[in-house]
């Protein structure tokens, strides 16, 4: 009498080969599913894209003048980057410093990312001292869209990040897919193009139904 187990053992050593080859397939098949569906549903942190937009923005203007911010006796960093403006109406006097977060005194921690700033520069709000920007020890801060600022005029510079540093972001991405979408139009003839667009505006009409519709849900 065959022992079935054997057959079984038999065919797999017969075909060793191919089950390998299976094997490899699908673990790779498994990993590229897995990985597809965390980017789909990682979600994408904002303040973090705002912040490295912001050092982006800075790497022109290295610091000359300061190295040191300090929040009354504490330091927070090694300035590295440093500029003034004046904000509209008001005519307030502010600073974007990007800075380099200390481990401790003077020892600059170097696993730490650079962290964005914007402090009010009137002299109630900061000391100037030699190489130092000291923010007074009774002045604190919060944190918006990457960016951390004094809270001596909040909505001055909540203002501003969302006016100079959000609204540019969104202006430039706009503006990129609008660019790629032109030259991918630029590319069939005036037939397809004309169609594409009678499709667009198709799915526009679609959309504007599906919100009107979700409005009066």
């Amino acid at each position: 009498m065959v022992n079935p187990l054997d057959v079984v053992m038999k065919w797999c050593f017969d075909n060793i080969f191919i089950l390998v080859l299976v094997g490899i397939v699908g673990y790779f098949a498994w990993s590229y599913l897995r990985f597809k569906r965390s980017s789909i549903t990682k979600p994408i942190n904002r303040s973090e894209i705002e912040r490295m937009k912001f050092i982006e923005r800075m790497k022109h203007n290295p610091s000359h003048s300061f190295k040191w911010l300090l929040n009354g006796n504490k330091r927070i960093g090694k300035i590295t980057h440093y500029r003034t403006f004046q904000t509209n109406p008001s005519h307030v006097l502010v600073a974007e410093i990007v800075v380099k977060p200390c481990m401790m005194w003077k020892i600059i921690n170097p696993f730490a990312k650079s962290q964005a700033f914007m402090i009010n520069m009137n002299e109630d709000s900061v000391i100037l001292d030699n190489d130092k920007i000291v923010v007074h020890k009774y002045n604190y801060f919060d944190y918006y869209f990457g960016v951390y600022y004094d809270l001596t005029i909040p909505t001055e510079h909540m203002k501003i990040i969302k006016n100079d540093n959000v609204i540019r972001t969104d202006l430039n991405e706009l503006a990129s897919v609008y660019y790629c979408k032109s030259q991918e139009q630029s590319t069939f003839d005036p037939i397809r193009a004309h169609q594409l667009a009678l499709e667009e505006k198709k799915l526009e009409i679609e959309l504007a139904k599906a919100r009107g519709k979700a409005e009066t849900v």
